[in-house]
């Protein structure tokens, strides 16, 4: 990734009062900028909140298979699905 694409999604990280993790941020702004309404994330690992990185989003079953579909679309690790808090 490029050093202005890496700037460009620091900036974008960081808009909110409460930043989103630097090790997260691709996902949650390709999420949103194909209309899917993210409300919590996590880059995961010792300290976070999440032993992987999550990025939890509202919607029923369809609006998840959506997501992956997108995320996977931008060569994104979609994890396994199965293990999420709310099956897809």
């Amino acid at each position: 990734m490029s050093e202005t694409a890496v700037d460009e999604l620091w900036e974008y990280a960081h808009q909110w009062q409460y930043p989103i993790d630097m090790g997260i941020v691709r996902a949650v702004k390709v999420l949103r900028d194909a209309g899917i309404h993210t409300i919590e994330s996590c880059e995961g690992g010792e300290g976070h909140s999440y032993p992987e990185p999550t990025v939890k989003f509202s919607g029923g079953p369809a609006q998840g298979w959506h997501a992956l579909g997108i995320l996977m679309d931008y060569g994104l690790p979609v994890g396994d699905a199965a293990n999420s808090e709310e099956n897809v």
